[in-house]
């Protein structure tokens, strides 16, 4: 899935689609754990406190 970065403020951010974020029961002000794997060229975003989630809640585009 293809998401814009976009600039806040001093920093980059970019968005959690809406419905992941209805599936996860995300709120703004939550915090997660980000590792980034230089050489993989990958961002990792990591829950701190435990999420289940159907697998008929969300369907990626």
């Amino acid at each position: 899935m293809k998401r814009r970065i976009f600039r806040t403020g001093h920093s980059l951010a970019i968005t959690i689609p809406r419905q992941a974020a209805k599936a996860w029961d995300l709120q703004a002000g939550e915090e997660v754990e980000v590792r980034i794997e230089y050489r993989r060229q990958r961002l990792i975003v990591t829950f701190l406190t435990p999420r289940q989630i159907s697998l008929l809640a969300w369907k990626p585009k």
